[in-house]
């Protein structure tokens, strides 16, 4: 397995075609929203692609770039289903956390759907809590960094 961030839009792109089948919102999974999506990522963004014997896996998008809060917001984490629970997506976040320090945040903070169970467990899982509603059918969820 190999993790490596990714620069170009053509490279964010095809990461989002790869994976959009295993895109946990079905509102999302529209060609227009991805090319918003990926230009957003490529402008502000750090994408990480997971690749298994030269094949897209997964990715995580996160930004760490709000100077004023010093807050990462975590975009997505997605992996295959057939890659769940293999301890990726934790390796994913560790990376993600890494790369936010280093960018002197100090939380970190997302958004998951109220009836994603599985994401709102592993999160938990790894030390983020409950931040409020995002909206009626989401929730905010932050983790302290420091």
């Amino acid at each position: 397995m190999v993790i490596s961030e990714i620069y170009t839009l053509k490279e964010i792109r095809a990461v989002l075609d790869e994976c959009k089948s295993d895109i946990f919102s079905a509102s999302l999974n529209k060609n227009e929203i991805f090319d918003r999506l990926a230009f957003k990522y490529y402008e502000n963004g750090i994408v990480l692609k997971v690749q298994y014997k030269n094949k897209i896996v997964g990715f995580a998008a996160f930004y760490a770039n709000d100077f004023v809060n010093m807050t990462a917001f975590i975009s997505m984490i997605i992996l295959k289903k057939s890659f769940q629970g293999k301890g990726i997506g934790s390796i994913l976040l560790e990376k993600i956390i890494d790369r936010s320090v280093y960018q002197n945040m100090n939380q970190l903070r997302l958004e998951v759907n109220n009836n994603n169970f599985s994401a709102i467990g592993f999160y938990k899982k790894h030390g983020f809590k409950p931040a409020g509603p995002a909206s009626e059918i989401s929730s905010y969820m932050v983790k302290s960094l420091f």
